[in-house]
Order: structure tokens, then C-alpha cells, then sequence
């Protein structure tokens, strides 16, 4: 026997037992020394490929309707349907032509016909078409059987086959009833089936497409999200008629309104996101401020959800260290500069990047969802979904912990200061914080925090120093040429540019770790975001850990100083005065530490 003859006696013996194209695959395939090339490879592929049937199909676009079975990074097995050299497209057609049997037929002359393997490639196409409609009757998985049916008629409109095409349509029409008979709801087969007939919608009947649809919302409405994709489904049938599409798209939200209405917690957040979203999508202002006000109603404690606390050990000796070394300074202004320049408290951005990298590989599932991020207060404020927003909001999270971890540590350090050194008066203090880029106005409003401070006033003092640090990043952007506020534009308004923005322009005139730890700090949302807290009054009252926090940088950023060259507003850098822990920016605004 040769090989082609040894291959069709295989597939043969296999036919009867297998329930997929991959398990001829599997019979084909030498049970020994697997490492040793197989002459039934060439073979062994044609069935290891994973059929994407139908446009809409999402790895349609960067492989076509036969894919690989396995992908990493440069390498897929089966390689691309492109790839396959002519010999073995050869031993696929004599195979083909030697057994009739659907499973076979349906993907070596669908194979071909994609490739147009000469001659009458269009003929392998119809034997493909009536092969996959016969799949579509077996015994096969329901969603398996979807697909069969998807590609047969996609096969026929692709060969303009009119008569093929009205058989395939009454085939899915058919099945998609049969789905939605069963006891148990494989919603999954049945929305697949209509969403089929999109690119037939002529062939389609459309009272059997509404009566489908009908069917479907009864079966399977109780679950918003399938709801949704029936009422997508319903208004894409309806492109034709707007008033439908409109409500359909209607129905949409007002379901999504009403599961949240009916649910608790979180869940009842979560759906009035989504309600909120569709109308405003669809331009439903009416539903969009229902909406909108429900969610505003929602209180943080309504949500149902949990503190979870946990203790971290800080050896004592290395506390004693950094309080000896914060208070060791031969007068309180040389304790301030070792306090300001200690730091960032953040591991630098490679270090978070790496951590959260590691992270989403070591518990994969945790990051494969879409989830809610929340604020400081307890409210979802922002969703993410894909890898890259995952990742994104894994290194805010891992600095957002750092810095908590640092405002228990820092108002130890200010009580071991000035428990050894006598405070200041106001215009001492005064002095000292007025720098070549701090004016005196804003040195008396920081002196004036720390005093309020060292009164266990906490909350006056964070509210008098934010927004003085916000007024030196200001300055700050001005020495780099960064643009503060927008000119008026006509009859539009000009104003300030709001500071998430300057800490950005920031990016590249400044250390990036202290750019980011200042960013989460006041203006990160879902960081610690003081700045916003605190001048937007969500934060109800400062304590310690902020006031300290927002001290550190006030005593960071009077570190930084610059001088005016002739000809550009450039920043250049003072030598040196000594201290710990600060990083010098490539250029911009300079520390001093």
C-alpha cells in the first residue's frame, strides 16, 4: 500500500467515531516517536485547523477562515493556509477524491477551494457546501453544527449560488428552531444561527426572523446580556426600518434599568453603568439622566462591600535607622531636606511594570475578566478590560500601596524631627520654603501647613497645602515651556489646563519616578489622588497620613530649583547640597538633594 492509500484506510477506520475535524487528526498521528518526522503530517494538518466561519468571526481578520490550533509569538501550528506548498495540496485533493464521507470532504475541498487549487476550484466549493449541510444534520455538537451551516452558506453567496444559498438559509432557519426547542437553553447555538442570515437577509423570510427573535427574547431575556445581543441582533435586521432599530436599542437600556432596579450592591452599579451607556450611545437623554441620577444616589456603603485589613512587620531596626537618620540632622531645615529628598516611596516604573507583569502570569484568571476599578471612597470609577488596561491599572495599584505603606512611615519621621528639634516660627518656616521657584506667598501658605500640622490640625493643613501644590507644578510647567492655559478660541472660553495634563507635559523634564509618585498623589483617580479629594470635598476629613504625605512633597519639590539662561527658560542644575534618595532629572527642574 502506498501513503495515500495507508492515509484513506486511517481516516476511514476514524470517520466512525470522530465528533470533530482535530480527532482525524488525532488518528493519524504516529503513536510512537513523536519527535521523528511523520509522513502523514502533511495530512495530520488539513485536519488541525481551526475553521473561522463567517466574517464576523474575531481571528478572521489576521488569519482567514482556516487558522492555527496553537499561536505564540512568531510561531503557528498549522502554519498559514497560504504557506502550504503544492505537493501537499496534491496529496489533500487525491484524498478528497477518494473518500466522500462529509467530515472529510467539508475541510479538505474547503482547503483547496481556498486556496483555488486548479482545476474547477468552484467545484470543490459546491462538494464543500453539500458536505457541511450534511454535517449540519449529525450528531455533532450544536455549536460545531452552527458552524458547518455558517460556512455552507457563506460558501454558496461566494459562488453567487442562489438555489444553495435558499437551502442553507431554510437549513439555519431550521435549526435555529430545533436550538430553541430544547429543555436545556443553548442560547449560545441559537443567536449564532441567526446572525448567520445577516449576509442573506434577502433569502430570509423576515416574519421567521422576527418570530426567532421574539422566541429567543422569551427563552432567554431573564439574562440582560443575552437580551442585549438578541436586541443587536434585531436591530441590525431592522437597518431598513429606523423606528425598529430605535427601539430595539431602547429596549436595550430600559432592561438594563430594570435588572439594576431589581439587583443590590455592586451588581446594581454595574447594570446602571451599562444602562447609562446604552442610552447615552443612542442618544436617550431622558434615560441617561434617570440613569445618571440613580448612580449619583448610590452611596459608597450601599455596595456591599468588604474591608479587608492586613498587617505589614517593618523591622525595627530598620525604622530606628530611618527615624535616626531623619532626625539627625543638625537643625530642623537640614531633617526637612533629608525628609523631602527621601524617596520616591514607589519602586521605579520598570519595578511596578515587572511586578504587575508577573502578576497577571501568575494568577491569569484575575486578569482575564472585565472588572471595576475603585477610588479612594469605594465608588467604581473605572473599567477595565483588555491586557493593557489590566496592566496599566496593576502598576497604579502596586504604587498606590507603596505610597500607603509610606504615609504610615512619614508622619513617624516629622514626629522624630521635631521631637529633637524646636519648631519653627511662621516667618522661619517661611523662609525656608521660599525658593528661586517657590514665591514667598506660597512658602508662608506651606509654613503655615506644617505649623497646623505640628498642632495635630491635619485636615486644616492638607487643605491649606493642596492647592499650593498644585500652584508650584504650575510654575514648574512654566520653566519647561509647557503650556498652562488655553487662550480663548472665538466665542469659546479659554481657561486653565486642568493638572492630570501638566503632569503629563511633565514626562521627560522631570525624574519619572517622582513625576508618577506626585501624579498618583494628588491627581491619579484611581490612586491616591488627594488634590481631587480633597478641592472636590470627597474626602471627608485629612488625618495624619495625607497631611504627611502632602508635607513630603511640599519638601520635595522646595528641593528643586533652576536658573534663567540669556536665551531659553532651560532649567539647570545646582550642585549638589547633599542628602539621600532623590534622582536627578535629565533636564528641567533640578534637585538639590
Amino acid at each position: 500500500m502506498n501513503l495515500d492509500e495507508i492515509l484513506a484506510a486511517k481516516l476511514t477506520t476514524a470517520i466512525s467515531g470522530a465528533e470533530r475535524w482535530s480527532d482525524l487528526a488525532d488518528a493519524l498521528r504516529r503513536p510512537t516517536n513523536p519527535q521523528e518526522d511523520d509522513p502523514a503530517s502533511a495530512a495530520i494538518i488539513a485536519f488541525d485547523y481551526v475553521l473561522h466561519a463567517g466574517p464576523r468571526a474575531q481571528e478572521r481578520e489576521q488569519w482567514g477562515e482556516f487558522g492555527p490550533a496553537v499561536s505564540t509569538q512568531g510561531h503557528a501550528y498549522p502554519p498559514p493556509l497560504k504557506t502550504i506548498p503544492d505537493p501537499t495540496l496534491s496529496q489533500w485533493a487525491r484524498l478528497a477524491d477518494t473518500i466522500k464521507h462529509p467530515i472529510v470532504s467539508s475541510r479538505l475541498n474547503d482547503l483547496l477551494w481556498t486556496r483555488k487549487w486548479k482545476p474547477k476550484p468552484h467545484e470543490r466549493a459546491r462538494v464543500a457546501i453539500s458536505s457541511y449541510l450534511d454535517l449540519g444534520k449529525s450528531d455533532w455538537h450544536p455549536i460545531l453544527r452552527a458552524e458547518c451551516l455558517a460556512r455552507a452558506l457563506e460558501l454558496t453567496l461566494a459562488l453567487n449560488d442562489q438555489e444553495g444559498a435558499a437551502r442553507a438559509v431554510t437549513q439555519i432557519i431550521s435549526a435555529a428552531w430545533e436550538a430553541l426547542a430544547q429543555e436545556k437553553p443553548v442560547p449560545g447555538v441559537t443567536l449564532r444561527l441567526i446572525e448567520t442570515l445577516t449576509p442573506a437577509s434577502s433569502m430570509a423570510p423576515p416574519a421567521d426572523i422576527d418570530s426567532l427573535l421574539q422566541r429567543a427574547a422569551q427563552k432567554y431575556g431573564a439574562d440582560p446580556h443575552l437580551f442585549e445581543s438578541i436586541k443587536d441582533l434585531e436591530a441590525n435586521w431592522a437597518r431598513k426600518t429606523p423606528d425598529k432599530a430605535i427601539r430595539a436599542a431602547r429596549d436595550k437600556a430600559e432592561r438594563w434599568r430594570d435588572v439594576a432596579l431589581a439587583s443590590s450592591g455592586l451588581q446594581r452599579h454595574v447594570f446602571l453603568q451599562k444602562a447609562l451607556e446604552v442610552a447615552r450611545q443612542h442618544g436617550f437623554r431622558d434615560l441617561v439622566a434617570t440613569a445618571r441620577a440613580e448612580l449619583q444616589n448610590m452611596r459608597p456603603e450601599s455596595l456591599g462591600l468588604h474591608v479587608h485589613e492586613f498587617s505589614v512587620e517593618f523591622p525595627q531596626e530598620a525604622l530606628d535607622w530611618l527615624l535616626g537618620h531623619m532626625s539627625g540632622g543638625a537643625d530642623w531645615r537640614e531633617c526637612l531636606r533629608r525628609f523631602g529628598g527621601h524617596g520616591p516611596p514607589t519602586d521605579t516604573p520598570e519595578e511596578n511594570i515587572a511586578t504587575a507583569q508577573k502578576l497577571m502570569r501568575d494568577y491569569p484568571l484575575q486578569f482575564m475578566a472585565e472588572r471595576f476599578v475603585l477610588d479612594s471612597e469605594g465608588r467604581p470609577i473605572r473599567r477595565v478590560s483588555t491586557p493593557e488596561e489590566h496592566l496599566e491599572a496593576g502598576v497604579i495599584d502596586l504604587e498606590t500601596r507603596q505610597i500607603h505603606l509610606w504615609g504610615h512611615l512619614a508622619p513617624l519621621c516629622l514626629k522624630s524631627i521635631f521631637d529633637k528639634h524646636q519648631r519653627p516660627s511662621p516667618e522661619e518656616a517661611t523662609v525656608f520654603f521660599t525658593t528661586d521657584i517657590i514665591s514667598k506667598e506660597i512658602a508662608e501658605r506651606i509654613s503655615r501647613s506644617l505649623l497646623l500640622y505640628l498642632d495635630n490640625q491635619f485636615d486644616d493643613a492638607l487643605h491649606v497645602l493642596i492647592p499650593r501644590l498644585e500652584t508650584i507644578i504650575r510654575d514648574l510647567c512654566i520653566i519647561i515651556g509647557a503650556v498652562i492655559i488655553r487662550e480663548p478660541d472665538g466665542a469659546k472660553t479659554g481657561g486653565v489646563v486642568a493638572l492630570g495634563e501638566l503632569m503629563s507635559q511633565l514626562q521627560g523634564n522631570f525624574p519619572e519616578p517622582w513625576r508618577r509618585y506626585l501624579r498618583n498623589l494628588l491627581n491619579e483617580p484611581i490612586g491616591l489622588n488627594l488634590r481631587n479629594r480633597v478641592c472636590h470635598g470627597l474626602l471627608a476629613r485629612g488625618g495624619p497620613s495625607e497631611a504627611a504625605l502632602a508635607l513630603h512633597a511640599a519638601c520635595f519639590l522646595r528641593l528643586l530649583n533652576h536658573r534663567q539662561r540669556s536665551s531659553s527658560n532651560q532649567a539647570t542644575q545646582e550642585p549638589p547640597s547633599g542628602g539621600s534618595g532623590s534622582q536627578e532629572p535629565a533636564s528641567g527642574p533640578r534637585s538639590e538633594s
